[in-house]
């Protein structure tokens, strides 16, 4: 019984969850700049504006097939990023959305194998997103030293984590030694 009351719970909250995706207009591109953009050279296409898009095909509520000119979520994360000097400059590691629109990207510049590397949004507006190839490529008219050199992306998370832990520090009145104010052999904090 208790099985199924968590299996009845947990179908309550997506379709709660999932029930604002419903009401969106069938209109809505995220991949819509203000104004088109030429393709790149050596480009076979450019990722098209809401107003080229074609009209959504549904089924009722349900968009039941994707449509030439529409972009999948799957092909941006991990779209490599091209700079000024045609070499690789990092990789799409999160979309920002505002409004139902893609408004920014947030990239994976340096490290390894995503490891060590450092993330920057970038606006959408910035980059030029084409398919060449069968695949989704993405170019900024800037360098990997002018990423690198640029301040970290933060989320609100990181943000209200920060703001966190400066408001623990400053009400207990202690920097790096412990909540009771002393420092390693317990003699008082200076």
């Amino acid at each position: 019984m208790k099985k199924w009351s968590r299996v009845a719970v947990t179908s309550a909250v997506a379709l709660a969850l999932a029930s604002p995706a419903f009401a969106q207009s069938a209109d809505t591109d995220p991949m819509a700049k203000p104004s088109a953009e030429s393709p790149a050279a050596g480009s076979s296409s450019t990722v098209a504006p809401a107003a080229e898009a074609p009209a959504v095909t549904t089924d009722g509520d349900v968009i039941v097939a994707q449509e030439s000119g529409q972009t999948l979520s799957s092909d941006l994360i991990g779209m490599k990023v091209m700079g000024t000097s045609d070499e690789s400059i990092g990789s799409v590691s999160d979309l920002i959305i505002a409004d139902g629109r893609v408004v920014g990207a947030v990239l994976d510049v340096g490290g390894f194998l995503g490891l060590g590397a450092k993330q920057i949004g970038v606006p959408w507006d910035a980059m030029n997103v084409t398919r060449h190839d069968g695949s989704t490529l993405a170019t900024l008219p800037l360098t990997k030293e002018q990423l690198t050199s640029m301040p970290e992306f933060k989320t609100l998370a990181d943000i209200e984590a920060e703001q966190d832990r400066k408001a623990a520090t400053s009400a207990t009145g202690t920097g790096a030694g412990s909540a009771s104010g002393t420092v390693g052999s317990g003699t008082p904090k200076q």
